[in-house]
């Protein structure tokens, strides 16, 4: 009897081993193919596509040019859709702040036009909305663009773009392309077009979702 109960005692310590073993082994699998899974999730992020902030674009616009660009948006909204006009109106009311007016939308426009220039340069959820709306009441000057740069070979051309927060500009301007043959390029293809060098360029900017990595280039 007492033999019995020691091959016993011995049969389940073994069995328990042996399980140990087995369960021991099972984990460092199931951690060797979590960290491989990990690594192939880094190395995609390591290629996800590079964005600038949506606010950089301030590097290539002077600031009489945007009071401009504004004023113009500011005075022609009302040449947008009802419901464009509500769409617009709310965002500019969100981001916008007028001193002295709980709604920015009635002060004078002077001062719509200094708090939104500043409001623009500082948020990058003012820009998408901004140029999104002037590229509507740009018509000619958006088509023309785009159909120009899908001719030279450029891809994912939009006129409209929304805030995210992950979202903004892709640093994948052309090395080659420099501002003034760009300019000169599109006027060769549009000779009758009355558009200004900065109306051009902005729209570019705009539509391809694209700036210069290096900001050292002059507009």
């Amino acid at each position: 009897g007492s033999v019995r109960i020691i091959w016993l005692f011995f049969f389940n310590l073994t069995a328990k081993l042996v399980m140990f073993c087995l369960i021991h082994h099972l984990f460092n699998g199931l951690n060797l193919n979590s960290y491989s899974n990990l690594e192939v999730v880094r190395g995609g992020a390591m290629t996800e596509k590079e964005r600038i902030s949506f606010k950089t674009i301030n590097i290539y616009i002077e600031r009489e040019y945007l009071e401009s660009v504004i004023q113009f948006v500011l005075s022609n909204k009302q040449q947008l859709s009802k419901e464009e006009q509500i769409s617009f109106t709310k965002s500019f009311n969100q981001y916008v702040n007028v001193l002295g007016f709980r709604n920015p939308s009635r002060a004078p426009q002077p001062l719509q036009i200094n708090a939104y220039a500043t409001a623009f340069e500082d948020k990058d959820e003012v820009v998408p909305f901004t140029l999104s709306t002037w590229a509507k009441l740009r018509p000619e000057l958006t088509s023309n663009v785009i159909t120009w740069l899908e001719s030279e070979g450029w891809k994912d051309l939009a006129h409209v773009r929304d805030y995210q927060e992950d979202g903004g500009f892709l640093s994948e301007w052309p090395k080659k392309i420099k501002f003034d043959k760009l300019v000169k390029d599109f006027n060769k293809a549009y000779p009758d077009g009355d558009f200004s060098r900065d109306d051009i360029i902005l729209m570019v900017f705009w539509v391809s979702g694209k700036l210069p990595e290096d900001s050292s280039v002059e507009v």
